[in-house]
């Protein structure tokens, strides 16, 4: 059983992490132009993996194939297609574990005769869009793509498709799951005059336009969809948004992510686009957090910045947690600082990790600098509960025990673990206590059986089922306690 502080009965003098053996394994590819969006997913049935991305500058889709994860095969003859929604595709798995994609965008209609079904926005929603003066150029004000009627650029909001024999295979009549006024939508890069002069974020809500020009993510967690896409809160500053749904066709209004102890930091942070997946019942992301600097010279924006003052400046990737996908904790930044100039050139691969074929590492990819490169985690060393120098103390929850317990550790030179068995009237019991615990020291190993004096089968038949595990630690990691037969 993986560790975390949920687990826990009670604890003191505990750190927690999660990923703290993610590592830079090696370059497997040399890449002869950017990726862009690049979305991994692996076909459970045949066992192999596909790395999808666009082609820089364009909205045609291309791929590579794996069957290790290691050695990629580009097919050279492939291209997918679909306008608009090839500009962001992504990759997920449906319930049945089939693979299916979604893409496209809310485009405002800035391009004669770029879509012919449009309509005023105010004949579907009470909302009136009002531009930036930066937005002027954009043409028609108040006009979108109609997201009623079929439109064959795919730019009248996100679209789902079953992937079926390298082709993509519309599940809504040819029309968009959700549209740029989806409800309860915070965005407001299309919509009011901007946060800085409009402080209260919930201003936002059903104000603007969701362009959809990010990526997106969506997970199954045994009962319903998310949906993870970008909020434009203003131009230059991007979060996250969430939707949930138990078909894909239908989904509920939009609300933002919470991050714990964070608040939006207008035009200082940047979530740029969405990486979100599962492992077991849990969620992870790996996201860039942009931090906004100043830009010198309001006259010379920066990249993709149109005529505002802030530029792009220092960026990480970051890991975030989730136990139930809304509310997050921010653990940790993954990948060392790195410039952003131009995003497009530098992307971690969206996607769930890659199982390695001896099951032993998640395989993680990052397009960067002229190379494909892959880092990984240890499947059995996902999170850990850690102790400094002062010893550490915590119970786990109950679970079923069995004839001998193993441990998952990491104990320093200077550290050591032990551990006692507490029975259901909070009381130790009689020949498992820490007095009788075989202390572990200078260790490094998955598979660390525990022994009370000398021996290490479990014979407590006579304290009743409902039995407890403490721990006291110094200098250690403890990724699991497994109970075996």
């Amino acid at each position: 059983m993986q560790l975390n502080l949920k687990s826990l009965e009670f604890y003191k003098n505990i750190g927690y992490d999660l990923f703290d053996q993610f590592k830079y394994n090696k370059n497997i590819m040399k890449l002869t132009h950017p990726m862009v969006y690049p979305s991994i997913i692996k076909d459970i049935k045949t066992n192999t993996i596909y790395l999808f991305y666009r082609w820089f500058g364009g909205n045609t889709f291309q791929m590579y194939t794996s069957k290790d994860g290691i050695k990629f095969k580009k097919r050279s003859n492939y291209k997918l297609e679909y306008d608009s929604c090839t500009h962001n595709l992504t990759f997920f798995h449906n319930k049945h574990n089939n693979i299916m994609a979604i893409g496209g965008r809310q485009q405002l209609s800035y391009k004669k005769n770029r879509c012919v079904h449009e309509i005023n926005v105010k004949l579907i929603d009470k909302t009136s869009l009002r531009y930036h003066e930066i937005d002027k150029d954009w043409g028609k004000a108040g006009l979108i793509h109609n997201h009623l009627q079929v439109c064959p650029k795919y730019s009248n909001g996100l679209h789902c498709f079953n992937y079926i024999g390298g082709k993509l295979k519309h599940i809504n009549k040819e029309l968009p799951i959700i549209s740029g006024i989806h409800k309860g939508r915070f965005d407001a890069l299309y919509g009011t005059v901007g946060p800085q002069y409009i402080p209260d974020i919930n201003i936002h809500r059903n104000n603007g336009l969701s362009l959809f020009d990010g990526t997106h993510t969506i997970l199954y967690d045994g009962k319903k969809y998310i949906l993870y896409a970008r909020a434009n809160l203003s131009r230059g500053n991007r979060y996250i948004q969430y939707a949930t749904s138990t078909n894909l066709i239908n989904w509920s209004p939009f609300n933002i992510i919470d991050i714990k102890g964070r608040k939006i930091q207008m035009f200082t942070d940047n979530f740029y686009f969405c990486n979100f997946f599962m492992i077991g019942d849990q969620y992870y992301a790996i996201v860039p957090l942009n931090k906004k600097v100043l830009n010198p010279n309001p006259n010379k924006p920066a990249f993709g910045e149109g005529q505002y003052k802030y530029g792009l400046g220092r960026s990480h990737y970051v890991l975030m947690h989730s136990f139930d996908g809304i509310h997050w904790n921010l653990i940790k930044k993954l990948v060392e600082s790195i410039q952003i100039k131009q995003h497009q050139k530098d992307f971690f691969v969206m996607g769930p990790p890659i199982v390695s074929n001896d099951g032993k590492q998640f395989y993680f990819y990052l397009a960067q600098k002229g190379y494909l490169k892959m880092f990984t985690v240890p499947t059995n060393r996902i999170s850990c509960i850690s102790s400094s120098k002062t010893k550490g103390h915590f119970r786990l929850k109950y679970i079923p025990l069995k004839k001998h317990i193993t441990i998952n550790a990491i104990v320093k030179c200077n550290g050591y673990i032990k551990a006692a068995l507490v029975d259901g009237n909070d009381k130790y019991i009689n020949g498992y206590t820490f007095k009788d615990f075989n202390t572990i020291k200078n260790i490094d190993s998955d598979n660390i059986i525990l022994t009370w004096k000398n021996q290490s089968t479990i014979r407590t038949n006579n304290v009743g089922n409902q039995i407890y595990i403490e721990i006291q630690m110094v200098n250690a990691k403890l990724y699991s306690i497994d109970t075996l037969k």
